[in-house]
């Protein structure tokens, strides 16, 4: 299943994106082409009174379609890049490049075809398995991914390194967690790094119905908990 990525686009005030009824989006992806391309107006300028301490003052918002990917689970920056990633359920690293017209601040973004990095062979994807998280290190350099992998459906908390501009590693591949998984769901997935530079894992309970197990109050498993890791672990032995 297919679904269509908007941007939301908040600023002071919004030009009005729309015309007739029978106006055509910017763009729409070619069959033939490489990439879909989206631009951006970049907004009308206008003169307003300072918002009160402790208000965002007016702000309004509008989506506009980026492009159609392959269920889109997850989507991050990478520090000192436009550029914005998106991890699709069932595998795939997919970038979006992103331009912005000096002369006109209008925004273009480029959905590319070929994936960044593919690992569906790799993943399960089934019901709430799958490709489920992605972050990025603080300096960029490293893009960590959470999936379960074939065949067992164990967790993965994997370390890529990135090369210059967008590429990434192949053989650059880390592991820095695996967590036994006994059951089909409640794999959780979630990675964040946090401002100290850590990342944070989030893990479900190992699922089935009603926490069988009793994970989410047994501190003796990592399953139900939000975990910290060191990549780098401190020394270089580890994460």
């Amino acid at each position: 299943m297919r679904r269509g990525l908007a941007m939301a686009m908040a600023v002071g005030v919004l030009a009005s994106c729309s015309g007739g009824d029978g106006d055509p989006p910017a763009a729409r992806e070619d069959a033939a082409a490489t990439t879909t391309t989206t631009t951006v107006a970049a907004a009308e300028t206008t003169t307003t009174a300072a918002p009160a301490s402790g208000t965002l003052g007016t702000v309004e918002l509008a989506t506009v379609e980026v492009g159609e990917l392959d269920q889109p689970i997850a989507l991050a920056p990478r520090p000192g890049s436009p550029d914005l990633y998106i991890a699709e359920k069932g595998g795939r690293v997919r970038l979006i490049k992103t331009t912005t017209n000096p002369t006109t601040d209008a925004i273009t973004y480029q959905v590319q075809r070929t994936p960044l990095l593919d690992l569906s062979g790799d993943v399960i994807n089934e019901g709430e398995r799958g490709l489920l998280g992605m972050a990025f290190s603080s300096d960029g350099r490293k893009l960590y991914l959470n999936y379960t992998r074939q065949p067992d459906g164990h967790t993965m908390v994997v370390e890529y390194a990135l090369g210059d501009g967008a590429t990434i590693d192949r053989g650059s591949r880390r592991e820095l967690l695996m967590v036994e998984q006994p059951f089909a769901n409640h794999n959780g997935g979630q990675l964040v790094v946090g401002p100290d530079g850590f990342l944070y894992v989030g893990l479900g309970d190992g699922g089935s119905g009603g926490d069988p197990q009793g994970n989410g109050q047994n501190p003796e498993t990592l399953l139900g908990s939000i975990l910290r890791i060191d990549p780098e672990g401190g020394g270089g032995e580890g994460p």
